[in-house]
């Protein structure tokens, strides 16, 4: 499941040096897309009967996201995954759609990091990447000591 651990703190909380009040907020109520939108590409996305989030891509296409119609600014990301390890995917946080500079892209862009969903023999899973400017920021193989997490 997707959710994110949003913390809240007021000016008042702040000055008298509180903790945010903590609120979990689930992202994906795994029944249908309800607060998602797709930005780009032709990937297909759905619900299983067991409720987990299946994108499928379609080759040959641009990038496909599937976004929250809501903002986030303070948060706790957590989700699982399970991936076609002939793919290279990703979650994005922090990122913004754009419209796009020029064609082919398609017409909204989507700009902003990726932790990186890559099992490939390059082993980027975990990795920063910056989607929009095609930057890797961080390759999770450049810290050796959690490599053995990723087997």
């Amino acid at each position: 499941a997707a959710c994110a651990n949003v913390g809240q703190k007021t000016g008042a909380q702040a000055a008298k040096g509180e903790k945010p009040v903590s609120q979990k907020v689930e992202i994906f109520n795994r029944k249908d897309l309800t607060g998602l939108k797709q930005i780009g590409g032709a990937a297909t996305f759905a619900v299983s009967p067991a409720g987990t989030l299946v994108g499928t891509s379609v080759a040959n296409t641009p990038n496909s996201f599937l976004a929250t119609e809501g903002s986030y600014a303070n948060f706790v990301l957590e989700y699982d995954f399970k991936h076609d390890a002939a793919l290279n995917s990703g979650v994005q946080f922090r990122s913004r759609a754009e419209a796009a500079a020029k064609a082919p892209m398609p017409v909204e862009r989507v700009k902003g990091y990726q932790c990186e969903i890559d099992a490939s023999p390059r082993m980027w899973s975990a990795g920063l990447y910056e989607e929009g400017m095609r930057t890797l920021r961080q390759k999770y193989a450049e810290t050796p000591a959690s490599l053995p997490a990723a087997k």
